[in-house]
Parts: C-alpha cells; sequence; structure tokens
C-alpha cells in the first residue's frame, strides 16, 4: 500500500511555515517558485528597508528552495536566522514573539534541510534548538511542530519508540491548543508507525480518528489519503471487503480534487487486492488504468510499478506469454531508471567533487592569505616593538637630558648662591680683620702711652732697694 507519511510530512511543514509567517489557512499543495520570482524576491530583499519584508523573503526563498537547491535553501534560512537573532537581541528589554517565533521558523526549515539531506544528527539538533526556544517563550504551537518534527527524524532513523514518544508529546498539544488539524496530522504521524510495527489494529484507530477530523473540516486530499492508509490497514488484516469500500472512498476525493499521483497508487493498490482474491480480470484493469495514468503523467516510478505488477499478474494467470512481455519492459525502464540516476548521481558527484575542489581551492588561498596576514602582522608587531623601542629609548634619554640641564642649572643656582655666600664670609672676615687689627694697633699704642708715663719695673725695683736701704 501506498505510504501516507511522506505526503503528511509535507502537509505539516507547509502549515507550519504559513501559520507562523502570514497567519493564514494552508494551501492543498506547494509548488517551487519559479527562478524569476527567486530573482524578484532577492532583489526585494537587497533593496527594502523593512526588517519584516527581509525575513518573509528569506523565509519563502529558503522553503521553497529546501527540496531543489538544498544548499541555495540553507544559505537563504541562514540569513534570515541571523537577522532574525539579530533584531532579536536588539530588542532584549522588550521581548518580541513574533520575531522569536521566525528564529523558531528559521531552525525548523534548517532542520528539515538536513533532514532532506540525510543529515539526521544536525536535524535533530536544529529541532530541539527550536523546542527550546518554544518552551522558554510558552509558545504551545512551536512546541507541537518541534515535537512532531523531532518524531519524522525518529521515523527516518527507524527508532519508532522515540518517535512515537514524541508525536504524542505533539498530540498534547493539539489536544490542549483544541487544533483538530493537527490533532488529525498526529494520529496519522502515530498511525503510520504503528502500521509499520505490524500493529494494524492500534493504527487503524488512529487512521479512524483521522479520517472523523478530515471529515468534519473537509480536507479532500488528506482525508483520501487517510481513507487510502485505513484500506491498506483493512487489507493487511485480511479484510478485503473494507479494504475496497476504504479505497473506493480514497479514489472518489482523488478524482473530485483531480490528484492523478492519487489515483495511480489507489488503482495499483485495488489491482493487488482484486489478484490477491483471485479477480483476475478486475486485477487486470485496475493495473491497465493506474498504467495509463502513470504514462499520461510521464511518472516512470508509476510505470515500473506497474509492469511489475502487471508481469507477476500475468505470471499468476499462467499467462506466460504477457508476463514475459511486461516483465522485459519492467526490465529495460528499470534499466533506463538506473542508468539515468547513475548518471544523475554521477552528474552530481562531479558537480560535488568540481564544488569540492573550488572549496578546497578557496580554503588553501585562505590559508594562504591568512599566513601571509600572519607574517604581516608578525612584521608589523616587530616594527611597531622597533618604534616602540626606539620611541622609549628617545623618551627616556629626553628625560635623562632635561634631567642632567635641571640638576646643572640647580648646581650653578647652588654654586652661585654659595660663592655669593663665600664673598659675603670673606667680605666679613676681612672686616673682622681690619677690626682686629686696628684694636690691636689701639692696644699696643696704650701700651707705648703707658710705657711713655709710667716707670719701668726696673726704676721700681731700684726704688723698692732703696727705701729698704734707707729704712
Amino acid at each position: 500500500m501506498k505510504k501516507y507519511y511522506t505526503n503528511l510530512r509535507s502537509r505539516f511543514w507547509i502549515f507550519l511555515i504559513l501559520f507562523l509567517l502570514f497567519n493564514i489557512t494552508v494551501s492543498k499543495s506547494q509548488v517551487p517558485i519559479s527562478k524569476h520570482q527567486v530573482d524578484s524576491l532577492l532583489n526585494l530583499f537587497r533593496t527594502t528597508t523593512n526588517d519584516t519584508t527581509k525575513l518573509n523573503c528569506m523565509n519563502t526563498l529558503s522553503w521553497s528552495q529546501s527540496s531543489n537547491d538544498p544548499k541555495s535553501a540553507m544559505k537563504f534560512a541562514q540569513q534570515g536566522l541571523n537577522l532574525a537573532d539579530s533584531l532579536l537581541k536588539k530588542s532584549i528589554n522588550k521581548p518580541d514573539l513574533w520575531l522569536s517565533g521566525q528564529v523558531i521558523v528559521f531552525h525548523n526549515i534548517i532542520g528539515n534541510i538536513y533532514n532532506n539531506l540525510g543529515n539526521y544528527p544536525e536535524a535533530l539538533n536544529q529541532q530541539i534548538i527550536a523546542l527550546k526556544i518554544s518552551e522558554k517563550i510558552q509558545n504551545k504551537r512551536g512546541m507541537l511542530f518541534a515535537y512532531g518534527n523531532i518524531g519524522g527524524i525518529y521515523t527516518d532513523l527507524g527508532n519508532y519508540n522515540e518517535a512515537i514518544k514524541n508525536h504524542k508529546m505533539a498530540l498534547k498539544y493539539a489536544i490542549e491548543m483544541n487544533d483538530s488539524i493537527q490533532m488529525a496530522y498526529c494520529f496519522v504521524n502515530i498511525g503510520e508507525i504503528i502500521f509499520e510495527q505490524k500493529k494494524y489494529k492500534e493504527a487503524l484507530i488512529n487512521f479512524l480518528d483521522a479520517i472523523k477530523i478530515f471529515e468534519k473540516n473537509g480536507n479532500k486530499f488528506e482525508l483520501a489519503t487517510a481513507y487510502m492508509d485505513a484500506g491498506g490497514v483493512y487489507v493487511s488484516l485480511k479484510n478485503y471487503s473494507y479494504g475496497i469500500n476504504y479505497l473506493l472512498k480514497s479514489l472518489k476525493l482523488y478524482d473530485e480534487i483531480n490528484s492523478k499521483e492519487g489515483k495511480v497508487s489507489v488503482y495499483r493498490n485495488l489491482g493487488e487486492i482484486y489478484k490477491n482474491i483471485g479477480d483476475y480480470k478486475k486485477a487486470v484493469n485496475y493495473q491497465n488504468m493506474s498504467l495509463a495514468i502513470s504514462q499520461e503523467i510521464n511518472s516512470n516510478e508509476g510505470v515500473k510499478a506497474s509492469y511489475k505488477n502487471l508481469a507477476e499478474l500475468y505470471f499468476a494467470m499462467n499467462d506466460y506469454k504477457k508476463a514475459y512481455e511486461f516483465h522485459n519492459l519492467y526490465s529495460d525502464i528499470k534499466d533506463s531508471l538506473i542508468n539515468t540516476q547513475s548518471n544523475k548521481q554521477i552528474a552530481e558527484m562531479s558537480a560535488k567533487y568540481d564544488s569540492e575542489k573550488k572549496e578546497q581551492q578557496i580554503q588553501l588561498l585562505n590559508k594562504e592569505q591568512e599566513k601571509q596576514s600572519a607574517i604581516a602582522e608578525i612584521e608589523n608587531r616587530r616594527k611597531n616593538i622597533i618604534i616602540f623601542s626606539v620611541a622609549c629609548g628617545l623618551l627616556f634619554l629626553l628625560l635623562f637630558t632635561i634631567m642632567v640641564v635641571r640638576s646643572l642649572k640647580i648646581s650653578k643656582k647652588q654654586n652661585a648662591i654659595i660663592a655669593e655666600k663665600n664673598q659675603i664670609v670673606e667680605h666679613q672676615k676681612l672686616s673682622l680683620e681690619e677690626h682686629q687689627k686696628e684694636i690691636i694697633d689701639s692696644i699696643y699704642y696704650a701700651r707705648r702711652i703707658q710705657q711713655a708715663l709710667l716707670p719701668t719695673e726696673k726704676y721700681i725695683e731700684n726704688a723698692f732697694k732703696r727705701l729698704r736701704k734707707s729704712k
């Protein structure tokens, strides 16, 4: 039976982007935008000064290119994330919930791109970042989508227990928000995983719960696909009548919305059912209708599947000639697809090699530039050190000279003061000596006068002698 999970994942993402960005109803399909539209959006991004417009441009570009050109999509998403982060940091005193929502969306888109590229660890990391931001600002819708996307990644990894755990968390928030559409998506996601675990009855309960919601809301595309999944479960339970009934309901809706791809899957599945119950005529009829539409829409994979089913069907009918013819047709188209795919892979590998080679050359150039820059920086540092050293030496010499000159001036001034004091002292000394000489001369003069007026000692002595003799 045709798997519903991939279709649901696409619808899930479309709803996320449109709701968080524009808050509008989900469209029925997601069509990649043309190169002209890409160029127009890039031009608008470069010329506009409105940050909201810039973010919307990056959102549209990154989401629309995520499948066809993941490298460009990653660049656009990263630019948008950087802008949203930058604006959010500027509004730190007044947190902007809309900007926070944009950051969540870009992490979701980047995670989706990594998931498409098979880089599941980084895809998971981006969704966890989106979840943490959603939890921080209590954004239940953000938490719902983050848990759903994490569940999808674990499904791709085959870790069904973790996948169901996260989808049930998404369902919890969908119920809290009373969002019936998201509840239905969660039911289908859980049902798909349980179906893979061959728990058919439990899977059927989830599909039927989703069908009730889609019927009530009139979501024809989702309802048609859910009918087909429920039909597949009934077939697995060998309840072919219910399986056929649900597949016919699915076919009617696909016909109403003109979904040829959906009709191809339903016709093919009906052919398989009628083959299993032995109604080969109806089986051939449905397989031929599936083949005709596949050829009409140029679906090589659809044509290949129809050829294979018809070969097996005719073999079961013992019509070995037709079985051989369809087997050859199947082998030819399979080889053609393999060659086409191989050529595509070779072209991709060649492009990747060229890209990696250019990247290596760029890295080498960058390393050489870094080396030259490092050498130049070292040389500049060396020159700066020399200049600084010379400047310091000159400054030191200048300071030393100033100190010496100042010291000489002080010494000269001090010597002048000392000389002046010495001169004063010398003058005082001379004055004192002259004064002393005058005093001495006066004493000598007085002495001469005294000597002249007074008798001499010898005279006195003779006088005393005469006096004694006279007695």
